[in-house]
């Protein structure tokens, strides 16, 4: 009984003592991978309709790791993500939605050479955002403005070392940030026809970033907002039936900050409840 009783206090004093050791760990090497999405134009408002559905793919053919930014971002984009709106046009000239966003992680690509894995876990945002549209029925010409707003949800994957005075003791763990996503949109059309436009686009957006390796003296890492992207794209409308219409569109982020990218590939789709036919002025004598 003796001998278990000091094995005992021997277990707790060495458990004890690994304990005090971690605790007075005043420096950590943190590292951080995370999943962020890749900047893309806010979605295309429909032209018609009360009541809009829109659902957009984009697939990014390309990222790397511009030389002319210090950033040293872990970073992993997805390949392919969605993202969608339900819109709700109370006048002509006004609409309100609601956004989403979703980011797979499957097959997305390492901006750096970051030595963590992909977080493995989706990244995704829900959000408001409204709608203008300057032009006036029967013209050629058309502009719409949007401004939105999306609270993103990134994965994470940290690892954390222990440098002084204890060692290393390596900790990794997986957490989620909460980021917002803000972007300001503008589209220029024209109707070559009462089915097809041409659409010229440009907006802002901010890229969500990180810090892939940092000195602290807490087990934590955060995902910040990041810097605002310009972004440009060019595009077309096709109004395949009265509720259905289709809106290809080449996307590119114009600056690098802090990934550069090739261009976007993007398909959206509208599913519009079709106004009501006005009535018909009766003829006057």
């Amino acid at each position: 009984m003796l001998h278990f009783d000091s094995f005992r206090v021997r277990a707790f004093a060495s458990c004890s003592l690994v304990l005090a050791l971690c605790l007075a760990c005043n420096t950590m090497n943190v590292q951080q991978s995370s999943l962020v999405p890749a900047p893309t134009l806010p979605p295309m408002p429909a032209h018609d309709g009360k009541l809009d559905v829109y659902l957009g793919s984009s697939t990014v053919t390309g990222v790397s790791r511009p030389d002319l930014t210090a950033s040293d971002s872990g970073l992993w984009i997805p390949r392919t993500q969605l993202d969608g709106a339900l819109s709700y046009r109370p006048t002509r000239r006004f609409a309100m939605r609601a956004d989403w966003l979703l980011g797979f992680s499957a097959d997305a690509q390492a901006l750096a050479g970051t030595a963590l894995p992909n977080p493995g876990r989706e990244v995704w945002g829900l959000g408001l955002g409204v709608t203008g549209r300057f032009d006036e029925p029967g013209e050629a010409w058309f502009v719409d403005v949007s401004a939105d707003m999306i609270m993103l949800s990134v994965p994470s994957h940290i690892r954390v070392t222990c440098v002084e005075p204890c060692g290393t003791l390596p900790f990794e763990d997986d957490q989620r940030d909460s980021v917002p996503l803000l972007s300001l949109g503008a589209v220029a059309g024209y109707r070559i026809a009462p089915e097809v436009a041409l659409v010229f686009s440009t907006g802002l957006r901010n890229h969500p970033t990180n810090s892939a390796s940092f000195a602290s003296t807490e087990a934590d890492a955060n995902v910040s907002m990041g810097p605002t992207n310009w972004l440009v794209g060019v595009g077309a409308q096709f109004r395949v039936t009265p509720w259905l219409g289709l809106s290809p569109m080449v996307q590119l982020p114009v600056t690098a900050n802090p990934v550069r990218y090739a261009p976007i590939l993007t398909l959206g789709v509208n599913f519009t409840m079709p106004d009501e036919p006005q009535p018909a002025e009766p003829a006057k004598y």
